[in-house]
């Protein structure tokens, strides 16, 4: 069963996480701290507006997401942010 979240799509699908539903409560996106690919899949590393840490994986071959609190749903730990070089 997926998971759901709802995202703002424009010229593709899925652009940016908006909310998402978590243990029977719809949660706020504040910001998208991160994002990258894996082979079939697309993760968002978010903050929800109350300040946990979330990571929204989405599925393109199923079209289905998973929600995990912390790290990636699947419990292997999100990669660290890469250090910006100024």
């Amino acid at each position: 069963m997926s998971d759901r979240v709802t995202c703002h799509a424009g010229s593709r699908y899925p652009e940016r996480p908006t909310r998402f539903e978590w243990q029977g409560e719809w949660l706020a996106v504040e910001a998208v701290e991160r994002q990258w690919r894996e082979p079939g899949r697309i993760v968002f590393d978010v903050r929800a507006a109350d300040g946990r840490r979330f990571a929204l994986t989405y599925d393109v071959g199923a079209g289905t997401w998973q929600v995990g609190q912390g790290t990636r749903p699947d419990g292997v730990p999100a990669p660290a942010p890469r250090k910006e070089l100024c």
